[in-house]
Protein backbone atom coordinates (compact mmCIF):
# COMPACT_ATOMS: atom_id res chain seq x y z
CA UNK A 1 0.00 0.00 0.00
CA UNK A 2 2.86 2.29 0.79
CA UNK A 3 4.33 1.72 -2.87
CA UNK A 4 0.66 2.40 -4.11
CA UNK A 5 0.31 5.76 -2.40
CA UNK A 6 3.55 6.71 -3.56
CA UNK A 7 2.80 6.13 -7.70
CA UNK A 8 -1.13 7.72 -6.84
CA UNK A 9 0.77 11.42 -6.17
CA UNK A 10 3.70 10.74 -9.08
CA UNK A 11 3.21 12.68 -12.29
CA UNK A 12 5.88 10.83 -14.88
CA UNK A 13 6.70 9.47 -18.20
CA UNK A 14 4.13 11.50 -20.33
CA UNK A 15 2.97 9.52 -23.50
CA UNK A 16 2.98 12.71 -25.85
CA UNK A 17 5.21 13.46 -27.75
CA UNK A 18 5.34 17.18 -27.23
CA UNK A 19 8.54 18.61 -27.06
CA UNK A 20 9.98 20.27 -23.80
CA UNK A 21 11.77 23.06 -25.89
CA UNK A 22 9.15 23.94 -28.70
CA UNK A 23 5.75 23.68 -26.77
CA UNK A 24 6.57 25.25 -23.85
CA UNK A 25 7.67 28.83 -24.58
CA UNK A 26 5.15 30.75 -21.73
CA UNK A 27 6.68 28.58 -18.71
CA UNK A 28 7.09 31.07 -15.91
CA UNK A 29 10.40 32.02 -14.58
CA UNK A 30 11.59 33.51 -11.60
CA UNK A 31 15.46 33.78 -10.47
CA UNK A 32 15.61 32.84 -7.04
CA UNK A 33 18.98 33.55 -5.30
CA UNK A 34 21.39 31.16 -3.90
CA UNK A 35 22.66 31.31 -0.94
CA UNK A 36 26.56 30.63 0.07
CA UNK A 37 25.12 27.88 1.99
CA UNK A 38 23.29 26.12 -0.38
CA UNK A 39 26.17 25.43 -2.36
CA UNK A 40 28.99 25.31 0.12
CA UNK A 41 29.08 21.57 -0.37
CA UNK A 42 29.06 21.62 -4.00
CA UNK A 43 31.90 24.78 -4.65
CA UNK A 44 34.41 26.12 -1.66
CA UNK A 45 34.61 29.91 -2.60
CA UNK A 46 38.20 29.84 -0.44
CA UNK A 47 39.42 27.71 -3.19
CA UNK A 48 40.74 23.84 -2.58
CA UNK A 49 44.51 23.70 -2.18
CA UNK A 50 47.15 22.82 -4.93
CA UNK A 51 50.58 23.66 -5.35
CA UNK A 52 51.86 26.82 -6.93
CA UNK A 53 55.53 25.68 -6.95
CA UNK A 54 56.82 26.14 -10.85
CA UNK A 55 53.74 28.38 -11.43
CA UNK A 56 54.00 31.57 -13.00
CA UNK A 57 52.06 34.31 -11.56
CA UNK A 58 50.49 36.74 -14.35
CA UNK A 59 50.31 39.51 -11.54
CA UNK A 60 53.82 40.19 -12.00
CA UNK A 61 53.21 40.69 -15.75
CA UNK A 62 50.33 43.45 -15.28
CA UNK A 63 50.49 46.81 -15.09
CA UNK A 64 46.76 47.42 -14.38
CA UNK A 65 46.90 50.30 -17.24
CA UNK A 66 45.90 47.77 -19.69
CA UNK A 67 42.91 48.11 -21.94
CA UNK A 68 40.96 44.49 -22.06
CA UNK A 69 42.53 43.17 -25.27
CA UNK A 70 46.24 44.15 -23.73
CA UNK A 71 45.44 42.66 -20.95
CA UNK A 72 44.23 39.27 -22.15
CA UNK A 73 47.20 39.13 -24.88
CA UNK A 74 49.68 39.15 -22.11
CA UNK A 75 48.05 36.28 -20.29
CA UNK A 76 47.61 34.22 -23.42
CA UNK A 77 51.52 34.66 -24.18
CA UNK A 78 52.22 33.47 -20.51
CA UNK A 79 49.61 30.45 -21.22
CA UNK A 80 51.38 29.72 -24.10
CA UNK A 81 54.64 29.79 -22.82
CA UNK A 82 54.05 28.22 -19.52
CA UNK A 83 52.82 25.02 -18.22
CA UNK A 84 50.85 26.34 -15.04
CA UNK A 85 49.98 30.22 -14.92
CA UNK A 86 48.33 31.63 -11.59
CA UNK A 87 45.76 34.61 -11.58
CA UNK A 88 46.53 37.68 -9.91
CA UNK A 89 43.94 37.46 -6.74
CA UNK A 90 41.83 40.27 -8.23
CA UNK A 91 39.33 40.49 -10.94
CA UNK A 92 40.15 41.45 -14.70
CA UNK A 93 38.04 41.66 -17.52
CA UNK A 94 39.12 39.42 -20.54
CA UNK A 95 38.16 40.65 -24.10
CA UNK A 96 35.81 38.55 -26.60
CA UNK A 97 39.21 36.46 -28.30
CA UNK A 98 39.13 34.78 -24.80
CA UNK A 99 41.84 32.69 -23.35
CA UNK A 100 43.24 29.30 -25.04
CA UNK A 101 44.58 26.44 -22.64
CA UNK A 102 47.66 24.25 -24.26
CA UNK A 103 48.40 20.81 -23.53
CA UNK A 104 50.09 19.28 -20.43
CA UNK A 105 49.18 22.72 -18.55
CA UNK A 106 47.43 24.36 -15.17
CA UNK A 107 45.69 27.24 -14.92
CA UNK A 108 44.81 27.95 -10.99
CA UNK A 109 43.16 30.50 -9.65
CA UNK A 110 43.26 32.36 -5.94
CA UNK A 111 40.78 33.04 -3.77
CA UNK A 112 39.62 36.34 -5.00
CA UNK A 113 40.71 35.67 -8.86
CA UNK A 114 38.08 35.91 -11.41
CA UNK A 115 37.61 36.40 -15.12
CA UNK A 116 34.72 38.43 -16.38
CA UNK A 117 33.67 38.16 -20.17
CA UNK A 118 33.66 42.35 -21.11
CA UNK A 119 29.97 42.90 -22.39
CA UNK A 120 29.80 43.01 -25.77
CA UNK A 121 27.02 42.34 -28.98
CA UNK A 122 28.74 38.77 -29.99
CA UNK A 123 26.55 36.09 -31.01
CA UNK A 124 29.70 33.54 -30.40
CA UNK A 125 32.42 33.91 -27.43
CA UNK A 126 34.41 31.16 -25.37
CA UNK A 127 36.22 32.35 -21.79
CA UNK A 128 38.07 29.42 -21.80
CA UNK A 129 39.13 27.12 -24.85
CA UNK A 130 39.86 23.99 -24.10
CA UNK A 131 40.36 22.79 -27.61
CA UNK A 132 42.60 20.07 -29.56
CA UNK A 133 44.34 19.95 -25.94
CA UNK A 134 45.37 16.81 -23.53
CA UNK A 135 45.98 16.82 -20.12
CA UNK A 136 44.93 19.92 -19.39
CA UNK A 137 43.86 20.97 -15.38
CA UNK A 138 42.17 23.88 -14.37
CA UNK A 139 41.64 24.82 -10.14
CA UNK A 140 39.17 27.05 -8.69
CA UNK A 141 37.96 28.83 -11.64
CA UNK A 142 36.06 31.48 -10.92
CA UNK A 143 33.81 32.76 -14.35
CA UNK A 144 31.22 35.87 -14.66
CA UNK A 145 29.74 36.23 -18.32
CA UNK A 146 27.96 39.12 -19.94
CA UNK A 147 24.42 38.75 -19.49
CA UNK A 148 23.55 41.44 -18.04
CA UNK A 149 25.76 43.90 -19.86
CA UNK A 150 25.15 41.82 -23.45
CA UNK A 151 24.58 44.31 -26.02
CA UNK A 152 22.78 42.12 -28.37
CA UNK A 153 19.70 40.36 -28.09
CA UNK A 154 20.65 37.40 -30.55
CA UNK A 155 22.64 34.83 -30.54
CA UNK A 156 23.02 32.23 -27.45
CA UNK A 157 26.54 30.55 -27.66
CA UNK A 158 28.35 32.69 -25.07
CA UNK A 159 30.46 30.34 -23.38
CA UNK A 160 31.83 29.99 -19.82
CA UNK A 161 34.24 27.45 -20.87
CA UNK A 162 34.43 25.89 -24.13
CA UNK A 163 35.83 22.03 -24.33
CA UNK A 164 36.45 20.46 -27.79
CA UNK A 165 38.53 17.35 -29.30
CA UNK A 166 39.84 17.11 -25.73
CA UNK A 167 41.10 14.44 -23.68
CA UNK A 168 41.97 14.34 -20.28
CA UNK A 169 41.05 17.01 -18.52
CA UNK A 170 40.20 17.92 -15.18
CA UNK A 171 38.36 21.21 -14.08
CA UNK A 172 37.97 21.36 -10.17
CA UNK A 173 36.32 23.31 -8.34
CA UNK A 174 34.70 26.64 -10.11
CA UNK A 175 31.66 29.21 -9.98
CA UNK A 176 30.61 29.81 -13.77
CA UNK A 177 27.67 32.32 -13.74
CA UNK A 178 25.79 34.76 -16.16
CA UNK A 179 27.05 33.58 -19.11
CA UNK A 180 25.02 34.69 -22.79
CA UNK A 181 25.12 30.84 -23.50
CA UNK A 182 26.42 27.52 -21.78
CA UNK A 183 28.37 27.50 -18.50
CA UNK A 184 30.08 24.92 -19.93
CA UNK A 185 29.69 23.30 -23.05
CA UNK A 186 31.62 19.70 -24.32
CA UNK A 187 31.03 20.25 -27.38
CA UNK A 188 31.14 18.53 -30.98
CA UNK A 189 34.02 18.74 -33.63
CA UNK A 190 34.92 16.95 -36.75
CA UNK A 191 38.16 15.73 -35.86
CA UNK A 192 37.96 13.48 -32.62
CA UNK A 193 35.55 13.15 -29.77
CA UNK A 194 36.26 14.18 -25.94
CA UNK A 195 37.21 12.02 -24.08
CA UNK A 196 37.97 11.41 -20.20
CA UNK A 197 36.71 14.98 -18.99
CA UNK A 198 36.37 15.52 -15.60
CA UNK A 199 34.58 18.73 -13.94
CA UNK A 200 33.69 17.90 -10.23
CA UNK A 201 32.97 20.46 -7.83
CA UNK A 202 31.10 23.20 -9.22
CA UNK A 203 28.22 26.10 -9.01
CA UNK A 204 26.90 26.89 -11.89
CA UNK A 205 24.12 29.70 -12.03
CA UNK A 206 21.93 32.04 -14.16
CA UNK A 207 23.49 31.21 -17.07
CA UNK A 208 20.90 31.52 -20.88
CA UNK A 209 21.23 28.59 -22.35
CA UNK A 210 22.07 25.65 -20.53
CA UNK A 211 24.24 25.16 -17.57
CA UNK A 212 26.18 22.25 -18.53
CA UNK A 213 25.44 21.26 -22.55
CA UNK A 214 27.10 17.76 -23.38
CA UNK A 215 27.35 17.12 -27.09
CA UNK A 216 30.07 15.02 -27.64
CA UNK A 217 32.07 12.90 -25.49
CA UNK A 218 33.38 9.10 -24.59
CA UNK A 219 33.98 9.20 -20.91
CA UNK A 220 32.83 11.48 -18.64
CA UNK A 221 32.42 12.21 -15.01
CA UNK A 222 30.15 15.12 -13.65
CA UNK A 223 30.56 15.54 -10.23
CA UNK A 224 29.47 17.18 -6.66
CA UNK A 225 27.85 20.29 -9.07
CA UNK A 226 24.77 22.60 -7.90
CA UNK A 227 23.72 23.88 -11.35
CA UNK A 228 20.37 26.50 -10.62
CA UNK A 229 18.86 29.02 -12.25
CA UNK A 230 19.36 28.77 -16.29
CA UNK A 231 16.88 31.13 -18.31
CA UNK A 232 16.80 32.94 -21.31
CA UNK A 233 16.88 30.85 -24.69
CA UNK A 234 15.72 27.34 -24.81
CA UNK A 235 16.52 24.65 -24.00
CA UNK A 236 17.73 26.22 -20.81
CA UNK A 237 18.00 22.81 -18.52
CA UNK A 238 20.43 22.62 -15.58
CA UNK A 239 22.52 19.89 -17.24
CA UNK A 240 21.65 18.67 -21.56
CA UNK A 241 23.06 15.69 -23.17
CA UNK A 242 22.44 16.30 -26.71
CA UNK A 243 24.46 15.06 -29.63
CA UNK A 244 24.34 17.09 -32.66
CA UNK A 245 25.24 14.80 -35.67
CA UNK A 246 25.96 11.50 -36.36
CA UNK A 247 29.74 12.41 -35.83
CA UNK A 248 28.54 12.77 -32.22
CA UNK A 249 28.84 10.21 -28.95
CA UNK A 250 27.71 10.26 -25.86
CA UNK A 251 28.68 7.09 -23.99
CA UNK A 252 30.61 6.12 -20.38
CA UNK A 253 28.87 9.23 -18.70
CA UNK A 254 28.47 9.01 -14.87
CA UNK A 255 27.10 11.81 -13.27
CA UNK A 256 27.71 11.56 -9.26
CA UNK A 257 26.18 13.73 -6.77
CA UNK A 258 24.32 16.31 -8.81
CA UNK A 259 21.68 19.31 -6.70
CA UNK A 260 19.65 20.93 -9.82
CA UNK A 261 17.48 23.93 -8.76
CA UNK A 262 14.91 26.35 -10.68
CA UNK A 263 15.93 25.73 -14.16
CA UNK A 264 13.20 27.49 -16.09
CA UNK A 265 12.43 24.51 -18.96
CA UNK A 266 14.21 21.47 -16.62
CA UNK A 267 16.95 19.91 -14.34
CA UNK A 268 18.48 17.07 -16.86
CA UNK A 269 17.72 16.12 -20.35
CA UNK A 270 18.91 13.38 -22.60
CA UNK A 271 18.17 13.63 -26.22
CA UNK A 272 19.28 11.75 -29.04
CA UNK A 273 16.93 12.96 -31.79
CA UNK A 274 20.01 14.67 -33.97
CA UNK A 275 21.37 11.38 -34.65
CA UNK A 276 21.10 10.65 -38.13
CA UNK A 277 19.38 7.77 -39.44
CA UNK A 278 20.57 4.29 -38.80
CA UNK A 279 23.66 5.91 -36.65
CA UNK A 280 25.36 2.73 -34.72
CA UNK A 281 26.25 4.09 -31.62
CA UNK A 282 26.53 2.57 -28.10
CA UNK A 283 25.56 4.74 -24.95
CA UNK A 284 26.11 4.24 -21.07
CA UNK A 285 24.63 6.55 -18.95
CA UNK A 286 25.57 5.96 -14.90
CA UNK A 287 23.46 8.44 -13.14
CA UNK A 288 23.89 8.45 -9.25
CA UNK A 289 22.02 10.86 -6.13
CA UNK A 290 20.40 13.35 -8.96
CA UNK A 291 18.10 16.29 -7.42
CA UNK A 292 16.01 18.90 -8.57
CA UNK A 293 14.10 20.81 -7.12
CA UNK A 294 11.44 23.49 -8.59
CA UNK A 295 12.18 23.13 -11.91
CA UNK A 296 9.53 22.86 -14.59
CA UNK A 297 10.64 19.35 -15.23
CA UNK A 298 12.74 17.20 -12.80
CA UNK A 299 14.55 14.62 -15.78
CA UNK A 300 13.33 14.51 -19.70
CA UNK A 301 14.35 11.27 -21.52
CA UNK A 302 13.71 12.20 -25.05
CA UNK A 303 13.47 9.07 -26.28
CA UNK A 304 14.74 6.90 -29.47
CA UNK A 305 13.56 7.90 -32.80
CA UNK A 306 12.45 5.23 -35.14
CA UNK A 307 15.53 6.57 -37.23
CA UNK A 308 18.30 5.27 -34.54
CA UNK A 309 17.50 1.77 -34.62
CA UNK A 310 21.14 0.77 -34.55
CA UNK A 311 21.97 2.72 -31.53
CA UNK A 312 22.17 0.50 -28.33
CA UNK A 313 22.79 0.74 -24.28
CA UNK A 314 21.92 1.59 -21.13
CA UNK A 315 20.53 4.38 -18.99
CA UNK A 316 20.38 3.58 -15.48
CA UNK A 317 19.58 6.15 -12.43
CA UNK A 318 19.54 5.73 -8.75
CA UNK A 319 18.53 7.80 -5.75
CA UNK A 320 16.52 9.97 -7.83
CA UNK A 321 14.56 13.21 -6.03
CA UNK A 322 12.32 15.11 -7.67
CA UNK A 323 10.36 18.19 -5.87
CA UNK A 324 7.88 21.16 -6.41
CA UNK A 325 8.11 20.13 -10.73
CA UNK A 326 5.31 20.61 -12.66
CA UNK A 327 6.55 17.46 -14.96
CA UNK A 328 8.95 15.65 -12.88
CA UNK A 329 9.60 12.94 -15.38
CA UNK A 330 9.29 12.81 -18.88
CA UNK A 331 9.82 9.80 -20.94
CA UNK A 332 9.22 10.06 -24.57
CA UNK A 333 9.00 6.65 -26.63
CA UNK A 334 11.94 4.25 -27.22
CA UNK A 335 11.68 3.03 -30.75
CA UNK A 336 14.46 -0.08 -29.92
CA UNK A 337 14.42 -2.71 -27.45
CA UNK A 338 18.35 -2.47 -27.98
CA UNK A 339 18.28 0.73 -25.11
CA UNK A 340 17.54 0.06 -21.93
CA UNK A 341 15.82 2.75 -18.94
CA UNK A 342 16.62 1.31 -15.44
CA UNK A 343 15.32 3.78 -12.55
CA UNK A 344 16.21 2.91 -9.19
CA UNK A 345 14.78 4.72 -5.70
CA UNK A 346 13.22 7.29 -7.28
CA UNK A 347 11.39 10.02 -4.93
CA UNK A 348 9.31 12.61 -6.52
CA UNK A 349 7.89 14.48 -3.84
CA UNK A 350 5.17 17.81 -4.19
CA UNK A 351 4.55 17.58 -7.77
CA UNK A 352 3.02 20.63 -8.82
CA UNK A 353 0.72 18.96 -10.57
CA UNK A 354 -1.19 16.15 -8.55
CA UNK A 355 -4.16 15.15 -10.77
CA UNK A 356 -2.36 11.61 -12.30
CA UNK A 357 -3.74 9.27 -11.12
CA UNK A 358 -2.82 5.22 -10.13
CA UNK A 359 -4.51 4.08 -13.10
CA UNK A 360 -3.31 6.58 -15.51
CA UNK A 361 0.27 6.28 -14.07
CA UNK A 362 -0.39 2.48 -14.39
CA UNK A 363 -1.47 2.73 -18.22
CA UNK A 364 1.40 4.66 -18.79
CA UNK A 365 3.96 2.30 -17.97
CA UNK A 366 2.37 -0.48 -19.45
CA UNK A 367 3.52 1.35 -22.85
CA UNK A 368 6.96 1.78 -21.73
CA UNK A 369 8.56 -1.73 -22.49
CA UNK A 370 11.99 -0.43 -22.21
CA UNK A 371 11.52 1.21 -18.61
CA UNK A 372 12.23 -0.76 -15.39
CA UNK A 373 11.30 1.97 -12.25
CA UNK A 374 11.40 1.31 -8.62
CA UNK A 375 10.33 4.11 -5.82
CA UNK A 376 11.96 4.72 -2.58
CA UNK A 377 10.40 3.24 0.13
Amino acid sequence: MILLDRISVLLVFLITTFSAIGQEKNVAFSYRTVTTQQYSGYYNPNGISTSFEGAINAKNYLTGRESNSERTNKIQQLLDKHNKVVLPNYPITVSTKGLSLKSNSTLIFQPKSQLIMENNSQDYYQLLKVHGVSNVKIYNANLKGDRKGHRSKSGEWGYGISIRSAKDILIQNSKITDFWGDGIAIGYSNTSTNSNIEIRNAFIDNNRRNGISVMNVNGLLLENIYVSNTNGTLPMFGIDFEPNNASDNLNNIRINNIQSYNNKMGGLMITFNNLKPNSAKNILFNINNFSDDSSHEGILIAGIPKTSKNLKGQINLNNITLTRNARPLTGRTIHNDNVVVNIENLDVRNPKNKNISHAEVDRVFKTKKNYSIKFRR
